[in-house]
């Protein structure tokens, strides 16, 4: 084939393409991705070298969830010397769905600065940056993710997820102003769950110290919603404030309202001792231990429990208490959920919740509490 008839052929097979493309814009044909697709395979056998076509088709795989075809055209492009965006977009959330986050902030971070500043270019900016604050989040680096999400945060009500990242940068009271904010959007909503919000904005002004405006916010979770927990939680709010009688009536309510509450025992357990009745202090820490409260670091550092510890009943339950083996298995398993695969997700997420409700209110678990709650939004999936 001559020069000429070769060029002809390439000339003839783009118009083809734009024939097609208008044919199909007027109703005239129906066309699939796929069809799409092959048009552009086909193509690309004529002009291999074809920029455009690259960019294109790999557009079309990745709206067809073929990510294994899209990246390799991405790569193509990306070596033919594409500007696109769109491209570096793709390629940055197939690297994000592939957990590869390191190659997905890389590509996301040339598309955001090929998106430029111009309006038609917002929504794909925006998405970019969504994008990559989440890749930050999954490699820890929240500092970074706080940056784009907060450039975005206008657009999109993402103040509960930079709530999480505040946390986990110990900015208690700007996690704290993002969940509330996230709270105000879920009334504007009528979203059924706010009650979960308000009890996590509580938790969090209870684990800094601050019992009078945790006590605000655990009451509108009560009006809410009528779980026995959040009157647990209402219970050692009291026991901070020391309105001793108030709280033993919350955490009385909480064992008639939920059998196997093991928390509000331990606070009863708490209260009495603290009352010098360690008769009922130990029938309640008995109650406790029943019911499964496992947390023997707590009960060993509490100074509240110093006189009971000298007692024989005490000494004797708690002999008996170390020698049931799924009492020792829960204190293994506690005492190895940040190692990495040494336990499954499930007992993750279920130890660390039950740790994060034992500190409850106890500033000085801070650390403790950061990294529970980090671990247990990773087990969970929320970043996913």
């Amino acid at each position: 084939m001559t020069h000429n008839n070769r060029l002809l052929k390439n000339i003839i097979t783009r118009l083809s393409i734009i024939l097609y493309l208008l044919i199909s814009q007027i109703g005239c044909k129906e066309q699939t991705i796929e069809d799409k697709i092959n048009l552009y395979t086909d193509s690309l056998k004529h002009s291999p070298n074809n920029l455009l076509y690259y960019e294109e088709r790999a557009k079309l795989y990745y709206f067809a969830s073929q990510y294994e075809n899209s990246l390799p055209d991405v790569k193509r492009a990306i070596e033919l010397g594409s500007k696109n965006y769109e491209v570096y977009f793709i390629a940055g959330c197939i690297y994000s769905h592939d957990s590869t986050y390191d190659k997905a902030v890389k590509y996301l971070s040339r598309g955001i600065e090929l998106g430029g500043d111009t309006d038609a270019d917002h929504s794909q900016r925006f998405s970019q940056r969504f994008y990559r604050g989440m890749a930050y989040i999954k490699l820890r680096n929240y500092e970074l993710a706080i940056k784009d999400l907060e450039k975005i945060n206008d657009k999109g009500n993402y103040s509960g997820i930079l709530s999480e990242c505040y946390l986990f940068e110990k900015q208690l009271n700007k996690a704290i102003e993002e969940l509330i904010k996230y709270s105000i959007t879920q009334q504007i909503d009528s979203v059924g769950f706010v009650h979960m919000t308000y009890k996590d904005i509580a938790s969090l002004y209870a684990i800094n110290g601050d019992y009078r405006n945790a006590f605000e916010y655990i009451n509108k979770a009560i009006q809410k919603s009528d779980m026995a927990k959040y009157l647990c939680f209402r219970g050692i709010i009291y026991c901070k404030l020391k309105n001793y009688e108030l709280a033993i009536s919350d955490l009385d309510k909480v064992v008639s309202l939920d059998a196997k509450n093991n928390l509000a025992e331990y606070y009863l357990s708490m209260l009495f001792a603290e009352k010098k009745d360690n008769p009922k202090a130990i029938l309640h820490f008995n109650k406790a231990i029943q019911k499964g409260f496992f947390f023997l670091d707590l009960v060993n550092q509490n100074n509240i429990f110093k006189d009971m510890r000298k007692i024989n009943n005490y000494k004797q339950l708690m002999s008996k208490y170390l020698r049931r083996n799924e009492i020792q298995s829960k204190i293994n398993i506690m005492s190895q959920i940040f190692k990495q695969d040494k336990i499954s997700s499930a007992e993750k997420h279920r130890f660390a919740s039950d740790r994060i409700d034992a500190i409850f209110a106890q500033p000085g678990k801070l650390n403790e509490f950061i990294k529970l709650h980090q671990l247990l939004m990773e087990s969970s999936g929320v970043f996913e």
